[in-house]
């Protein structure tokens, strides 16, 4: 029961939305790990045909340009290749490696791969001060939410270990876990990488 509770859980379950990304037999990295990634991150389209057209290109320093199309704005890397889309009202960093993009008053905050790390409502003008302050607290929620997704992975690790697990019962664990995994707006923290790291491989043992 419990090797067969194993592989329905943590192997089909958990692999079947990312099989055709990571070959789990390839590499010694974390499967499960990039499993998480892989459903908290949007995919992004990385193929262009020729180095797009744009109005304005301001470059960055850091990588990136702030590139403009029609009088809307998005981020280009320094060869051209489009990263985020020109269709917000305006983009600029408010660090090196954190970007904000309005839409009215509404403000995402990305990386510099165009990678959505969150978003909040700004009402009137908007310093980099309020910005930053505003994605401090987005980082703070973001860590509680992996905290809490990992305490869920701990336990139905923990219970697919158990001898009165069943697979019903670890499906719906498992559920839950996935419902948690698409409110994420990021990924985990470098020491919740390691907690993570230290749970897989208490699972493979």
């Amino acid at each position: 029961m419990l090797t067969r509770i194993k592989y329905n859980v943590f192997h089909t379950y958990f692999t079947k939305n990312i099989g055709k990304f990571v070959n789990m037999h390839r590499e010694p990295v974390i499967f499960l790990l990039l499993t998480l990634m892989a459903v908290a991150c949007a995919s992004r389209t990385e193929v262009q045909l020729g180095k797009p057209d744009y109005d304005t290109e301001t470059d960055c320093l850091n990588g990136t340009m702030i590139v403009s199309v029609d009088g809307k704005y998005g981020l280009a890397d320094t060869s051209g290749r489009e990263i985020l889309a020109p269709e917000y009202d305006d983009v600029y960093y408010i660090s090196d490696e954190i970007a904000v993009a309005f839409t009215g008053q509404n403000v995402g905050f990305f990386d510099q791969n165009g990678r959505r790390l969150g978003e909040t409502v700004m009402e009137g003008e908007a310093s980099v001060d309020d910005l930053l302050a505003a994605y401090s607290k987005i980082e703070k929620m973001r860590r509680e939410q992996w905290d809490s997704i990992l305490a869920s992975y701990e336990k139905l690790r923990q219970y697919c270990q158990s001898d009165s697990a069943l697979v019903v019962t670890a499906n719906i664990m498992a559920d839950d876990i996935r419902t948690a995994l698409q409110k994420i707006g990021g990924p985990m923290e470098k020491d919740q990488k390691v907690r993570f790291e230290t749970e897989y491989s208490a699972y493979r043992r």
